[in-house]
């Protein structure tokens, strides 16, 4: 098949490159999980159509087992000539460091392709069936993710959510739209939409329409603690801009500078963890924290009901509930972080416990330094192994509206090749000859040679 416009044969010849691509993954990296979705050509046997693709390392598994249970989910729009959507899948390590996990490229963002690509995430992952996962409202993402099962715990992005709210209304309400989300009690969440139901009835509405157990942290399943301090979906976010080059190529190519970029990124992180002071307990992120948080607890005034229960008095004469128990308090930052606040530690001290004992075990350097202990080797892609199976995934004009029972001019071979005349109709384009649901995608004319 031949391209009507050349400049973009060289991005085409990309999608001819995938399967020699996904080959040598295999062969290189063995236990790298891939999935790979084509359809047939209707006429040509040896022709498909790329659809989608699907790259997660087993390395990052192992990865993820180490790494906070928090996984946030986005799409974004490779920028190429044939405009795809490139799906990524990132988590945090206990060093409050964001990490890829899994990428797949789609034709867009719709219900059916993330379900393809979710179902492909837990069985190159499984820890992912408990663990919380963040995104933002898009429909066709929120139907997607019952295929993980009950176990998860779905959150939506607070700061899509506060956009869309303060865009909707105005952001004088912008302060309540925190008060509610960090809601820990119920009694706190009615004090608070009591207040914007009286200010702004349409704007509380808006609100209460949504699903309180994504995004209200006293409805929240296990707890806001299943946040693990993640409010937004930065995660991804961030690695959408860390691979914004990639964006810029067609198929094989980002493939390809994904799986590099995200190999150099493991490599400084293991010289980081295993650069840390000799006799450091925690991550530099915990124990920063930690150190910032005994400072404070210093200036506290700590009144110990018993062997784990305490009111803490701050130095702006507010006071808080510790349990030690439980590992709370009621300035929520312990249970959010699972890291002592400067209240726990006010207690803490009191008793004259070790600080550490309250600690999260995944914010040990070792752990940290287990989740980048291996890492997955470079890529090179022999030129004896190009072979051209496949072709771009859809046509770069709108193809003309056919007029009733009327055949579009085919060329003679394939004329030849259908036994009688039959009503055309692009799979692809509606009635109206628009583009079927999903993000809009560019459009390419392919012809083939006489």
């Amino acid at each position: 098949m031949k391209l009507l416009n050349a400049a973009s044969d060289e991005q085409a010849r990309q999608f001819e490159l995938l399967q020699a691509y996904l080959r040598t993954l295999q062969q290189q990296s063995p236990f790298v999980k891939t999935a790979l979705l084509v359809t047939q050509h209707r006429l040509e046997e040896n022709t498909a159509f790329f659809r989608r693709v699907f790259v997660c390392p087993a390395e990052l598994q192992l990865s993820f087992i180490q790494a906070r249970k928090f996984i946030a989910l986005d799409g974004t729009f490779l920028k190429a000539h044939f405009q795809q959507t490139l799906l990524l899948a990132a988590c945090v390590d206990t060093n409050n460091h964001y990490l890829l996990v899994a990428w797949g490229v789609v034709e867009s963002e719709n219900t059916e392709s993330w379900k393809w690509f979710l179902d492909n995430l837990k069985n190159a992952i499984p820890q992912i069936l408990d663990a919380s996962i963040s995104s933002d409202r898009d429909k066709g993402l929120l139907a997607a993710e019952d295929i993980l099962g009950n176990n998860i715990v779905r959150l939506f992005c607070l700061e899509h959510l506060r956009r869309n709210f303060v865009n909707s209304f105005t952001k004088e309400y912008d302060g309540l739209f925190w008060r509610i989300a960090h809601s820990t009690t119920l009694d706190d969440y009615e004090a608070a939409i009591t207040v914007l139901r009286l200010e702004k009835p349409s704007a509380a509405a808006y609100l209460e329409a949504l699903d309180q157990r994504m995004w209200i942290a006293a409805f929240i399943p296990g707890g806001p603690s299943r946040r693990y301090g993640q409010k937004t979906s930065n995660p991804v976010e961030v690695m959408n801009q860390v691979l914004r080059n990639a964006r810029e190529l067609s198929i094989a190519d980002p493939l390809m500078e994904i799986w590099h970029t995200t190999m150099e990124m493991r490599f400084q992180r293991a010289n980081q963890a295993n650069s840390v002071i000799i006799g450091q307990t925690f991550t530099p992120f915990c124990h920063r924290i930690l150190l910032q948080e005994r400072e404070n607890a210093l200036r506290n005034i700590v009144r110990m009901a018993d062997n784990y229960h305490g009111l803490v008095q701050s130095p702006a004469q507010i006071s808080y509930v510790v349990d030690l128990e439980r590992h709370t308090c009621t300035c929520h930052r312990f249970q959010d972080t699972n890291i002592p606040c400067q209240h726990g530690i006010a207690c803490i001290l009191t008793l004259r416990h070790r600080i550490d004992s309250y600690v999260s075990h995944e914010f040990l350097v070792t752990t940290w330094k287990r989740t980048y202990s291996h890492n997955f080797p470079p890529i090179i892609l022999p030129e004896a192994l190009r072979h051209p199976p496949f072709h771009a995934p859809i046509p770069l004009q709108p193809t003309p509206e056919p007029q009733p029972n009327v055949l579009p001019p085919l060329p003679l071979q394939l004329a030849n090749l259908l036994p009688e005349a039959q009503p055309y109709h692009n799979p692809l384009i509606s009635k109206n000859n628009t583009l079927r649901s999903g993000h809009s995608v560019r459009l390419m004319h392919l012809t083939l040679e006489r």
